[in-house]
């Protein structure tokens, strides 16, 4: 396994696989950001819980402070959800702020301090590689790609593996804009950008009802909208839609996620739904997916492209169809 988890915010909102979906302030991404949207967690934070604990685990973003404050910025959680190891900007001498490592929570006990590091008004690539051992742990921090910061000894104030990651609010409020967040068990990550692949027209297959008009016109909105939707009482239909073509120089991609909005109506026939992707003419599928009344938000994560069992590329994304199945 690698990637543990990723958010660009493109959607316009938080993905489904934060604790709580659709959370934090969404804004604009700032100079130095990817695509059009950031995340600013200031008075209340973004969870992210893994998908099992970790005993190593790296973490990248870009981070931008705004306001002329100390904030906390990330905190690492056991399973008892006890802050183990945090990173805190703290004020230091106009216009600089130094970068603080403690044990524990953004009051905790100092581990290592990057004095002035940063100013406000500057997006920065803020990579961590973190070990939580009582004896032996291991935190590194890079900025910009260059090691500002590494701590060996005691470096958990709680249990010896990471259940979940906090990001921004913690007591201490977060003045921070956040873009490209990943979470990663494997590598240092680098300078990872997410993109979005927006529905573009028309897929291969097209058994879903549209509520008005064409499917494809339907479900293609970013930030989503309620107002239009796709429908289907069969079982085993699928939806599939084309997506315009990545852009700019892609080195490599890591995994490819996809999202959908689901609910369900009176008493179908098929009671479940399962996101789907349609890659060199052969459809793939999410988990089955049990919608309620309400709109709910669901995701689905493909690592290796499920054709031929490889690292996905770029032109395996941009021949990608993404879409829907109706199953019971």
């Amino acid at each position: 396994m690698a990637r543990l988890f990723i958010d660009g915010f493109e959607t316009g909102k938080c993905s489904p696989f934060w604790e709580t979906p659709e959370f934090g302030s969404i804004a604009a991404a700032k100079p130095g950001m990817s695509g059009a949207y950031s995340n600013y967690f200031d008075n209340s934070a973004g969870v992210v819980r893994l998908p099992a604990t970790e005993t190593e685990i790296y973490t990248a973003c870009k981070v931008r402070l705004e306001a002329t404050y100390n904030t906390n910025v990330v905190v690492f959680r056991d399973s008892t959800d006890a802050n183990m190891f945090s990173l805190y900007f703290n004020y230091s001498a106009a216009p600089k702020w130094d970068i603080e490592i403690l044990r524990g929570s953004w009051n905790g006990t100092v581990l290592d301090t990057a004095d002035a590091a940063i100013t406000i008004n500057t997006t920065y690539l803020l990579e961590i590689y973190y070990k939580p051992l009582n004896t032996g742990g291991q935190i590194t921090v890079k900025l910009d790609g260059v090691q500002i910061l590494s701590y060996s000894g005691d470096t958990t104030a709680g249990l010896e593996a990471v259940d979940n990651v906090k990001w921004g609010y913690d007591g201490a409020l977060a003045y921070v804009n956040f873009d490209d967040i990943v979470i990663d068990n494997a590598d240092w990550i680098g300078n990872t950008r997410i993109q979005k692949l927006q529905i573009s027209g028309a897929g291969t297959t097209s058994e879903w009802d549209a509520s008005a008009g064409n499917p494809e016109d339907c479900i293609d909105e970013i930030p989503y909208s309620d107002s239009d939707w796709v429908e289907t009482n069969v079982v085993n239909e699928s939806l599939t839609c084309a997506c315009a073509d990545m852009t700019g120089n892609v080195d490599s991609v890591k995994c490819v996620e996809v999202y959908g909005r689901m609910a369900y109506e009176g008493t179908p026939t098929p009671t479940k739904q399962k996101l789907a992707i349609r890659v060199n003419g052969t459809e793939y599928y999410g988990d089955d997916e049990s919608p309620a009344l309400t709109y709910g938000f669901f995701g689905k994560r493909w690592e290796i492209n499920p054709d031929d069992a490889a690292a996905w590329e770029e032109a395996d994304i941009n021949a990608i169809e993404i879409g829907v199945r109706s199953v019971t």
